[in-house]
């Protein structure tokens, strides 16, 4: 089961890369124009793949197999196999994309202006592999905390994996080299793999290379009705400017938009879960605490697509300075877009909590009320970062490699004040219920919501002046 896993998650890895270097190649015209076959182009572009997923594979597959050799009794023939097992396995995960790739392009073609369509798609998408992966979760927690997991395999259980292990060509003839089981006849089902793979590479290059570096641009031109625009204020024009650029980026549909939809769930299934394990574990349920660190820390991974809020513009910024707008107003649009969609997800959060789980009123609120400041205060601290490191370029790598350095920025200074606010929060609502200060814990529980609101709103006071101190001078400094 776990290779299976290994070689559906390759696969997926394997198809998205090749679609994106062969459908996304920013150098047609030029490849088109030197004097090199259309199969040399491709394969020289699918060795590189290849190579991006033989050291992919071999990581899986060596941390799997090290585990295997740590509580089993294996030999030399076990990592001799386990090498075999590295040269193959991406050579089956070729077929399975060369028959995919061009399908999928396809797809993603036919969909990449459906911008409501892939906003939907993205969310349930997200929503149901959560859902999915805090089941798992739950029943492996129900298992442990019960002690029933000695009786998960039974005969029935055991059988549904003989089945599986039967059917699952070629990952069990992989399965049976490593153990020595047929292993000539499974080494001869894996070659076979391994050639069919080879002509499945050489018989779709051709058609892979007219579907992505041949294809001629042909779109539709369509009349529409122009609409009659409304007078909008200035920043209520930036801030409907910043919805259209972002949901017109399916990228970035998923990193907000899908993100922060999901959010709520992400929050209940984390909240539910850690609940009653911590009950379980110690007997004592300490909702607000533990309400407060899920909600925080999902705010800051919601969060983390601020960290683009200059750079996503690119060398369009730079026009910005031609507008009769401050630059006051220009990123305080920003601010506001990625604060209405960030504390809607945290409220939505709260309120899904309050109704369905065992968390107060009064603790929903002041969760709210905390998780809307943290929120904010990293908005506008991703905001100034991204500013003061913003490098203005078209070429989409420059871009995408500053934004991770700003992300990780804020991503770290919001984790470690969620874990302070959080930690400070939980040893108090621990305290206040195992001893009795002078005959009252009044003290100690207000503690519980004193100390992450002052934390929150140092935090908040903090960001608003590294915000508004020196912007406009940083606006002035970027050049392209």
């Amino acid at each position: 089961v776990i290779y299976i896993v290994i070689l559906t998650i390759l696969t997926m890895l394997f198809l998205e890369h090749t679609r994106k270097v062969f459908a996304d190649d920013k150098n047609k015209v030029a490849f088109l124009r030197l004097p090199i076959s259309q199969r040399n182009i491709f394969l020289s572009k699918f060795c590189v793949l290849l190579f991006s997923a033989y050291a992919t594979c071999f990581i899986f597959v060596i941390t799997i197999n090290a585990i295997l050799s740590a509580v089993l009794s294996v030999g030399v023939e076990f990592w001799l196999a386990t090498i075999g097992v590295c040269a193959f396995m991406p050579l089956v995960s070729l077929l399975l994309v060369a028959l995919l790739i061009v399908p999928y392009i396809k797809i993603i073609e036919a969909l990449i202006n459906k911008y409501l369509l892939l906003f939907i798609s993205f969310s349930v998408l997200l929503a149901v592999a959560f859902i999915l992966y805090s089941g798992i979760l739950s029943i492996v927690q129900t298992l442990l905390t019960t002690g029933s997991i000695r009786f998960l395999f039974n005969e029935k259980f055991v059988m549904t994996l003989k089945e599986i292990f039967n059917y699952s060509y070629p990952t069990n003839a992989f399965v049976n080299v490593l153990f020595g089981n047929n292993a000539l006849v499974s080494w001869l089902v894996i070659l076979l793999f391994a050639v069919v793979s080879f002509f499945a590479m050489v018989l779709v290059s051709k058609k892979l290379y007219n579907v992505t570096l041949y294809k001629m641009q042909n779109e539709k031109v369509t009349m529409v009705k122009p609409n009659k625009d409304k007078k909008l204020s200035p920043i209520s024009s930036l801030v409907k400017k910043e919805f259209i650029c972002v949901y017109r980026q399916p990228k970035y549909i998923f990193a907000y938009f899908s993100i922060a939809m999901t959010m709520p769930i992400m929050v209940y299934s984390c909240f539910t879960l850690f609940e009653t394990l911590i009950f379980n574990a110690i007997g004592l349920r300490i909702n607000f605490a533990l309400a407060l660190f899920v909600i925080l820390l999902f705010g800051v991974l919601t969060n983390s697509f601020c960290s683009t809020n200059i750079s996503r513009d690119g060398l369009g910024l730079l026009k910005m300075k031609t507008l009769p707008i401050s630059a006051s107003k220009l990123f305080f649009a920003k601010v506001i877009f990625c604060a209405i969609i960030s504390s809607l997800a945290v409220i939505a959060s709260c309120l899904l909590l309050i109704i369905l789980t065992t968390l107060s009123v009064l603790d929903g609120l002041i969760c709210m009320i905390i998780g809307v400041v943290f929120t904010i205060a990293q908005i506008l601290v991703a905001t100034r970062l991204d500013l003061n490191q913003a490098k203005m370029s078209s070429n989409e790598m420059e871009v995408h490699n500053q934004s991770n350095k700003t992300l990780a920025r804020v991503v770290l200074i919001g984790g470690v004040l969620t874990v302070i606010s959080s930690v400070a929060s939980v040893f108090c609502a621990l305290f206040a219920t195992s001893i009795n200060i002078f005959g009252n814990t009044g003290l100690v529980e207000a503690c519980v919501y004193l100390i992450p609101s002052i934390i929150g709103a140092m935090y908040l006071i903090l960001a608003v002046i590294y915000y508004r101190t020196g912007i406009i001078k940083s606006f002035e400094r970027l050049a392209g």
